[in-house]
C-alpha cells in the first residue's frame, strides 16, 4: 500500500518518498525483491479528493499520476475510486487483495492559515528492476 503527497518527482536529484514517482518506485521494487512477478501485480487506486477548498487540484493530480504510472508500467488496474470533495477511509486485506472504501461525508477541518505547497509536474524517469 502506498500513500504519497505530491505527484511526479522531487525537484533536482533528491529521492523524496512524498513524491509519487519515488514512492511507487520504492513499493514496486520492494515487491519485486520479495518475489512478486510484474504480471501478478494488481493495482487499486483510491483518493484524490479535494478536501481543502484552496490549494489547487493536488489530490486529482495525484490520482491522475497514479493512473498514468500504472498504465505506463503495464500493471492491471482492478479498482479506481478517485475525486470528489470527501476523503476516504480504506481498509485493505493484503492476504485476499480485498479493499473496503468508506467515503467520509464530513469535511476534514483545516486549521486557519494552512497552506498547500506547489508541486512539480512529473518528468524524468525512474528505474524498476
Amino acid at each position: 500500500m502506498n500513500h504519497f503527497l505530491l505527484p511526479g518527482h522531487a525537484p533536482g536529484a533528491r529521492q523524496e518518498i512524498k513524491y509519487g514517482a519515488h514512492a511507487m518506485e520504492q513499493l514496486v521494487n520492494a515487491l519485486l525483491r520479495s518475489g512478486a512477478g510484474r504480471h501478478n501485480l494488481h493495482v487499486q487506486i483510491f483518493g484524490g479528493a479535494k478536501v481543502i477548498k484552496t490549494g489547487g487540484q493536488i489530490g486529482l493530480n495525484n490520482a491522475q499520476f497514479a493512473q498514468e504510472f500504472v498504465t505506463q508500467e503495464g500493471f492491471k488496474m482492478t479498482n479506481v475510486d478517485v475525486g470528489g470533495v470527501y476523503g476516504r477511509r480504506v481498509t485493505y486485506a493484503p492476504a485476499t487483495g480485498l479493499a473496503e472504501v468508506e467515503t467520509l461525508h464530513n469535511p476534514v477541518p483545516v486549521p486557519q492559515g494552512s497552506t498547500v505547497s506547489n508541486f512539480t509536474k512529473a518528468s524524468g524517469s525512474i528505474e524498476l528492476f
